[in-house]
């Protein structure tokens, strides 16, 4: 990999993270209720009604289900 190639990687890179950080906001205004997990998983394409079903199918809160979602990404 040469240096131009490092350079256009990091700016694709900064840019997705800015878009990601823009989505984030987005959701924490329109989902006032919702926690930090929730919203990651309302990022990554999850709707209130999936995660809603999963908890009420489990028996946990919707952040606990987000939660554990997550987690299983970063593994």
């Amino acid at each position: 990999m040469n240096i131009n190639q490092s350079i256009r990687d990091a700016k694709s890179n900064l840019k997705y993270m800015k878009a990601v950080r823009r989505r984030l906001f987005w959701l924490k205004i329109t989902n006032l209720r919702a926690g930090f997990y929730e919203r990651l998983c309302l990022a990554n394409g999850y709707s209130k009604g999936n995660i809603k079903n999963l908890a009420n199918e489990y028996g946990v809160t919707c952040e606990e289900v987000c939660e554990e979602e997550v987690m299983a990404w970063q593994s």
